[in-house]
């Protein structure tokens, strides 16, 4: 058995340690997803102030260890506009066995179909823990990528507060300034 399959069968059984919560628990703000999912989340309305209320169209089990860097096939397709697809699992990355299982990470793989750039807060639950904490992520923007990892176990993530990032906020976040001037 080579060593992604076996790391795909102890995946599976930290999947039913843990439990799969369904897709309509939620936390004070949003969804709460297990780890080994995979969901689809529309953006149903945007506030004037930018806010967006979504809900869960789509939610799977996804009980698989995943390459951290070659993943693209882990996206649906063909995806309806102004959505966002999440996938929450374990990935890793190596030739040698003893590299692929340093390299284990909890990852947030998260791809956009909204035209909009938008930022969004998740709270965490660490394996063993009894309350979620905040973490840090970056921003997502329209058909790219974003990953988020941790290299510890994550039992759930709880998603929320997305918010369309107004354009000079974005425009202050890409400098279009030279790094230096001519004189």
């Amino acid at each position: 058995m080579t060593v992604m399959k076996k790391l795909n069968l102890l995946f599976v059984l930290i999947f039913y340690i843990f439990s799969l919560h369904a897709q309509t628990n939620t936390s004070e703000h949003g969804f709460v997803f297990p780890l080994g999912c995979r969901a689809v989340l529309q953006i149903d309305s945007v506030t004037k102030s930018g806010m967006c209320k979504y809900s869960v169209i789509h939610f799977e089990e996804f009980p698989e260890v995943i390459d951290t860097y070659d993943n693209e096939n882990i996206f649906f397709k063909d995806v309806p506009k102004n959505t966002i697809q999440v996938v929450f699992t374990i990935s890793t990355h190596g030739k040698e066995r003893n590299e692929v299982e340093k390299n284990y990470r909890s990852a947030l793989f998260i791809k956009s179909n909204h035209p909009k750039k938008l930022k969004y807060k998740a709270d965490i639950l660490r394996a063993n823990a009894l309350d979620f904490t905040e973490t840090s992520v970056m921003p997502v923007f329209n058909q790219v990528k974003a990953v988020e990892l941790w290299p510890y176990l994550i039992q759930s993530i709880a998603l929320y507060d997305f918010e369309i990032i107004p354009q000079n906020e974005v425009e202050k976040s890409i400098s279009l300034k030279p790094t230096h001037e001519k004189q």
